[in-house]
């Protein structure tokens, strides 16, 4: 993202590199503003590419006597740093007519111009113009958190990137609703977001709660049980830990980045060369880059390739999760509903967080979210009454019954949680662990997040870690050049193996506390 972008207003900079002649501001006059802007994008000293809509209304003839001019006068400064031009023209006569013209305005003023019937094209051909000029291009496999920090990072470092994902969309699968940041994710955020998508991420995080409660299963306080992960600060304090729905935060940390987004891509395998890597998707399509970033989960497709052997083991312990609506549970005791809870039974565990927004903040870019009382059950399969390997397919009433059989003697106004819970958000997934990170020589492929250190959601650390992954790589690319990137890659590992190594320990621990389990065997 381009320093001061706010003061653009005929350009859309929000994707620079890439950078779009708004069409609603070619209007009457509107050179004066133009030439002000290219005056700063020149300026800035980084190569950038320009891209025109269609849909551009006829410009006046003053005005384009006036970039003209300008355009001759600053010849040699902008050929240093835009690499071309693009335009989008669906109409294939208005298109060829359009060719014709870019062909004169080479001619004149010495900037490869091109011309293309859609907005992923014109994309597509910016992207490869600017990796020629020497721009980093990035490659991310998955839309996690993880990998959707890192594309902000590199947006906001004005790099080329795209991110991979091999979903249908975004909402096309339930990932789980709440998920709690704390400091250090707190801190990758606003080391990679803008500042105004920051904020509108901690407006959107629910609103504070009265501290968290230990309990057993029979709603009495628990003193002697604690995960050192856990905060004990007052929920209000500044570096308080927020909790985010998860969908919202995916939703806040794709804005900006829709030319970079590609649903329905599967990664297949990739090829490194001396030029860079190539990746490969199942649908037969490829794409050259200087960079590769497996931020594609615990089943990651990019680490199978690039570090075979190393998957993480199966703890044989599993998460249940699911929404219990506030209507549908009105005799919730306020201490669950007004607060965080940790409840300890034999076995397993679950953590209650009441999720309640502030109503006042809307965004129609953002899909609405009642609030809602969230909880999850982690425990060993054995002590859900399923057998060691069970995969987690099991059908919503199969998961009910499951839920009910194993609080039923628990004390009626904790059992009533999931006895009003809505069996519709009921999910179940498998906890893995990657017991250590692996050390490996680096190369232009990377990988982070639950890609290559996945550990127990006990304590909380696995998506804030992939947070900081995203920081740390952010800052490393943004010092490498294309010849330079397996060093890059190199500092990023090293560091992340450190604090990831630190951070397993600690979710191991939590493991042990929560349900008496060692993370991984």
């Amino acid at each position: 993202m381009l320093p001061l972008a706010e003061s653009f207003s005929v350009h859309d900079v929000a994707s620079f590199p890439l950078v779009w002649l708004s069409a609603d501001q070619v209007t009457a006059g509107y050179a004066a503003q133009w030439k002000e802007e290219m005056d700063a994008l020149i300026q800035c000293g980084r190569p950038f590419v320009v891209l025109h809509g269609a849909g551009h209304g006829d410009e006046q003839h003053e005005d384009r006597k006036e970039r003209g001019i300008w355009l001759k006068r600053n010849k040699d400064a902008l050929a240093r740093c835009c690499p071309g031009i693009v335009s989008v023209e669906p109409d294939p006569i208005k298109r060829q007519a359009a060719k014709a013209m870019a062909i004169m305005a080479v001619k004149a003023f010495g900037i490869p111009a091109h011309v293309t019937a859609t907005r992923e094209e014109a994309c597509d051909i910016a992207k490869q113009l600017l990796r020629e000029a020497g721009v980093l291009r990035v490659a991310i496999v998955g839309a996690g958190p993880g990998g959707l920090c890192l594309a902000q990072g590199l947006r906001k470092h004005g790099m080329l990137f795209d991110v991979y994902e091999r979903d249908a969309a975004p909402d096309s699968r339930t990932q789980g609703y709440r998920i709690r940041i704390d400091h250090t994710g707190q801190e990758a955020l606003r080391a990679c977001q803008s500042e105004a998508d920051h904020d509108l991420f901690q407006r959107t995080c629910a609103l504070p709660v009265a501290g968290t409660r230990v309990l057993d299963t029979q709603g009495n306080d628990v003193t002697d049980r604690w995960v050192d992960a856990w905060r004990k600060e007052p929920a209000d304090a500044d570096d308080a830990d927020r909790s985010a729905h998860r969908q919202t935060m995916r939703e806040v940390l794709m804005r900006g980045i829709d030319d970079h987004m590609h649903f329905a891509k599967a990664f297949a395998r990739y090829e490194e060369h001396a030029e860079g890597v190539t990746v490969h998707f199942t649908d037969g399509t490829h794409v050259d880059v200087d960079v590769l970033v497996g931020a594609d989960g615990v089943q990651s497709a990019v680490r199978r390739q690039r570090l075979p052997g190393h998957d993480p083991v199966d703890t044989d312990s599993v998460c249940i999760y699911g929404k219990t609506w506030p209507d549908a549970y009105s005799g919730c005791p306020a201490t669950l509903k007004n607060s965080t809870s940790i409840v300890f039974a034999d076995g397993m565990s679950v953590i209650l967080d009441a999720m309640r927004f502030d109503a006042s903040v809307r965004d129609n870019d953002l899909s609405r979210v009642d609030d809602y009382l969230y909880w999850a059950i982690i425990g060993t399969r054995e002590a859900f009454g399923l057998p060691e390997g069970t995969p987690v397919s099991l059908r919503k009433d199969q998961l009910a019954a499951l839920v009910h059989e194993a609080t039923a003697s628990w004390a009626p106004s904790v059992h009533g949680v999931f006895t009003h819970g809505d069996s519709s958000t009921l999910a179940m997934a498998a906890i893995h662990s990657a017991g250590g990170v692996p050390v490996w020589e680096s190369s232009r492929v990377t990988v982070m997040g639950d890609a290559v250190h996945v550990m127990s959601p006990a304590g909380g650390l696995g998506a804030n870690t992939a947070l900081r992954d995203a920081q740390v790589l952010t800052e490393c690319l943004a010092l490498a050049t294309p010849s330079t990137v397996p060093g890059a890659t190199a500092m990023y590992e090293a560091s992340m193996r450190r604090y990831a190594t630190h951070a397993l320990e600690a979710s191991e621990t939590s493991s042990r506390m929560l349900f008496g389990q060692i993370a991984a065997r």
